[in-house]
This record gives C-alpha cells, sequence and structure tokens, in this order.
C-alpha cells in the first residue's frame, strides 16, 4: 500500500485541480483506514478463537452466526476503537484486553497523525 501511496501521490502532483486533489486525498485515507482496521478485526478475531486463555470474546457467536457477521462484528470492534463510539464487544480475558489497549493506542496515534 505504500508502494502505491507514493504512486497515488506523484500522479496527485500532476493534478492541476485543487478540489480533486483534496478529495482523492481523502479517498485514500479511508481506503488506509479501512485496510488497516481491516488487519485489526482480523487480529481480534483471531486471539478470540485461541483456546487456552479461558473464556473469550467469540462465544457469544452462535453456530448459525455465518463468517461474514463474524467478519463485520469484528470490523465493527476495530473501528470502535478507533472512534469514541461503543460495541457490546468486549474483550473477557488478559490477552484479550492487552490486544485491545494497543489498539486504542494505535487509534490514537493514527489519528493525532491526521
Amino acid at each position: 500500500l505504500a508502494k502505491h501511496g507514493t504512486r497515488l501521490m506523484s500522479i496527485l502532483h500532476l493534478m492541476e485541480n485543487e478540489n480533486c486533489l483534496v478529495i482523492l486525498r481523502i479517498l485514500w485515507l479511508l481506503v488506509m483506514l479501512v485496510v488497516i482496521n481491516h488487519f485489526i478485526s482480523c487480529g481480534w478475531y483471531a486471539i478470540g478463537m485461541l483456546d487456552g486463555h479461558g473464556d473469550h470474546w467469540t462465544q457469544k457467536f452462535t453456530e448459525q452466526d455465518t463468517l461474514a457477521y463474524r467478519y463485520a462484528t469484528s470490523f465493527h470492534w476495530s473501528v470502535t476503537q478507533f472512534t469514541p463510539a461503543s460495541m457490546e464487544v468486549t474483550p473477557v480475558n488478559v490477552l484479550e484486553r492487552f490486544y485491545n489497549i494497543v489498539a486504542i493506542f494505535f487509534g490514537l496515534l493514527m489519528f493525532s497523525s491526521f
């Protein structure tokens, strides 16, 4: 993504329309946020599926819940770590709590750089 980002920025410098430039930069930042949240949500789901740490947040799912629903729940959780939104999914063991804290600090760093 960083490689494509530098390519995008070199293309953007060729554009003369200031409004298009601003819109494309905003879209690029949104794409980067979605990609970062994707990886955070995948990590959150993977940690929830680990055995050996007692209870875990994924125990709330039923067998009827699809993988898409599970991913959407994990992605929703990830987005709420970057914003002041609330979520009914919370960490229930030490490993999940530690991952949650790291995600919150990462979110603080991300939004302080914008």
